[in-house]
């Protein structure tokens, strides 16, 4: 009798356990981001170089010796052959589904492929062939992963199951980061190194700097370190961020981040792994960064071009790199790419056109007194290339490419302007 009690002490417990079990467990449905997909082969299969298209702006702009890359959001890149900067001429288009940055080193050209990232062997207007590639590179999940043999394209809204056990593990949980377009670098492992060229120039809005070998990630919320390997990039270090970080560039041993609240500086001294410096807050909107000596320029915007624009000018003194400060702030309509080179500012202005700026003829507080020659169309990102028969600044807008030879006062006379239109993505 007493078994019989112990034992029938037992079920009920091991009941109650089961019904606690049941009681504590949770699951519901709703709607979440989950990736779109395309098969790689058939993505990578249609990497190529083709016939030029009719020439539309609006992506992202890279100068690598004699050509000029424009970008066409998510389809590639038109190529133009800019020998002779009066008179760029279009040669090709670059075919590279999901592409929306790049960049040059030793003859290799990086791009993202959605959330790929490809390296390509460029040899001209006529030659893009795939060496190798990073599945799902720009893609962090956590939860479901995109099946082998598929790339990440975007993501769309779908009912999902989650499941709550008790131990307060969650699955079916899916948290994708944004696919961030980024620039990349390369080197050439097969035949002789090639050396790279002079020119070899992203727009201000880039997302990647490097240096040697090693590469430079900004995302949205990250800093992410790479090396390129034999042609393979191998991640090293990954910093997190606040989110709303825009772009980053590389002067010397320093990475400057703008976000869209404030400026970052990482110390990189020997292409090392970034540490941060120092942090100044500024007003919460998107900007670029621009860096010559111990002076940073940043541009910040809200609204739109068409409406209520309203943006800054922000000059820091970056001498103390642990403790960047603030010099002057000066008001402009909706300014967006910036340049620093040799002493003179250039602010591309979405409504108000090219202004360029004499900055080293005052202090930083008078700088709106000292505004050189500009151009008044509607202009979104710049790039200073330094030619051997001297320097070229190139802009871009929603409706032109336009190229302009400087004088040693700074003023700017424009060499030839493309009338485009705005590519049907944007």
């Amino acid at each position: 009798m007493r078994q019989l009690t112990l034992l029938l002490a037992l079920a009920h417990a091991a009941l109650f356990a089961a019904c606690e079990k049941d009681s504590c467990e949770q699951t519901w449905t709703q709607e979440v981001r989950v990736p779109v997909t395309l098969n790689r082969q058939a993505v990578q299969d249609s990497i190529e170089a083709q016939a030029p298209r009719a020439f539309c702006t609006g992506g992202n702009i890279y100068a690598y010796g004699q050509y000029l890359f424009v970008n066409v959001d998510r389809e590639g890149y038109h190529l133009l052959d800019n020998s002779n900067p009066a008179d760029p001429t279009p040669v090709a288009f670059l075919q590279v589904p999901g592409a929306t940055n790049m960049a040059f080193v030793d003859g290799r050209m990086i791009s993202d492929s959605y959330a790929d990232l490809v390296v390509l062997d460029f040899e001209g207007p006529d030659a893009l062939s795939v060496v190798s590639s990073s599945p799902n590179f720009l893609l962090t999940s956590d939860g479901f992963d995109v099946e082998p043999g598929a790339v990440a394209v975007g993501f769309e809204m779908q009912p999902v199951e989650f499941t709550q056990a008790c131990d307060g593990s969650v699955t079916g949980r899916w948290g994708p980061e944004n696919i961030f377009a980024m620039d990349f670098a390369a080197s050439n492992v097969r035949g002789p190194r090639v050396l790279t060229p002079t020119v070899n120039v992203a727009g201000s809005l880039a997302r990647l700097a490097f240096c040697a070998r090693r590469l430079y990630v900004l995302g949205s919320d990250r800093l992410t370190t790479y090396d390129l390997e034999s042609d393979q990039l191998v991640e090293r270090n990954n910093t997190s961020l606040d989110r709303g970080q825009e772009t980053i560039i590389r002067r010397g041993d320093f990475l400057y981040v703008a976000s869209q609240n404030a400026l970052r500086i990482f110390d990189i001294e020997g292409c090392g792994e970034p540490r941060l410096l120092g942090n100044a807050p500024h007003r919460w909107a998107r900007d670029p960064v621009a860096v010559e000596g111990d002076i940073a320029v940043v541009t910040t915007r809200t609204g739109t071009a068409d409406w209520n624009p309203e943006g800054d000018i922000t000059i820091f003194d970056v001498s103390d790199r642990t403790n960047p400060e603030i010099l002057a702030r000066h008001n402009a309509t909706f300014p967006i790419g910036v340049a620093l080179h040799e002493g003179v500012l250039y602010i591309c202005d979405g409504v108000d056109g090219l202004r360029v700026f004499d900055f080293d003829g005052g202090g930083p507080q008078s700088l709106m007194g000292r505004e050189l020659t500009g151009s008044d169309r509607p202009t979104t990102d710049v790039a200073v290339l330094p030619y051997a028969d001297g320097t070229v600044v190139l802009t871009i807008g929603v409706e032109h490419l336009t190229q302009f030879s400087t004088t040693a006062e700074g003023a700017i006379t424009e060499l030839v302007s493309l009338e485009t239109e705005a590519c049907d993505n944007f």
